[in-house]
């Protein structure tokens, strides 16, 4: 997907989702702006902002996540702390997310391309 960014800037903006837009969505785009500078505290906040827009479908993400996948009942929430989690493990395991995002392929010259293309 983060190579897709860097395809052909005319294709931005782009429109990234998921099932409930907090999980998958959540984790791409905290990479994204971590990719770019943003503090993780900003991210964090960010992502914890998506928890009004869940409230709509929290029946239904009960249902699915909890009920049918057996997940833990914080699955159907978006809360600062759960993203501020990922990039602390991101961090510990990887030394920082630059170095993840090199590990699966996009490279350090992609990173600076895509800064370039959504901070001109």
């Amino acid at each position: 997907m983060l190579k897709l960014l860097l395809s052909h800037e005319e294709n931005l903006p782009v429109l990234i989702h998921c099932v409930y837009g907090k999980d998958r969505t959540g984790v791409l785009v905290a990479l994204i702006l971590d990719c770019i500078g943003v503090e993780s505290e900003t991210i964090a906040m960010d992502y914890a902002s998506s928890e009004d827009g869940l409230v709509s479908m929290r029946n239904e993400m009960y249902d699915d996540l909890i009920v049918h996948w057996g997940m833990a009942e914080h699955s159907c929430r978006a809360k600062a702390d759960t993203m501020l989690k990922v990039l602390n493990e991101i961090d510990k395991r990887y030394g920082s997310t630059s170095q993840y995002l090199k590990s699966i392929g996009f490279t350090l010259e992609d990173q600076e391309s895509l800064k370039s293309i959504l901070l001109h």
